[in-house]
């Protein structure tokens, strides 16, 4: 009977609970971090990781030192086994 209570918010105190917009603005802040690192993802793929489309279209084939001949004779060297 004495005994004054007084009922403290639900997010007073310790600092653990969180409101439902804070929830949300840290839902919203997760996906929007892990949408911008799957775009930066799929913009640079690692070096040597399945890149095999994206440097063939790189390729240059001018840079190439094709050379094409006739075999007209052959022999076997005198020294050769």
């Amino acid at each position: 009977p004495g005994k004054a209570t007084a009922a403290a918010p639900s997010n007073a105190g310790g600092g653990g609970g969180l409101t439902d917009e804070q929830k949300k603005a840290a839902a919203d802040k997760k996906a929007a971090k892990n949408a911008a690192k799957a775009a930066k993802k799929k913009d640079n793929p690692k070096k040597g990781g399945g890149g095999g489309a994206a440097a063939a279209a790189e390729l240059n084939i001018s840079a190439l030192d094709i050379r094409v001949g006739k075999i007209i004779k052959a022999w076997e060297h005198e020294t050769a086994d």
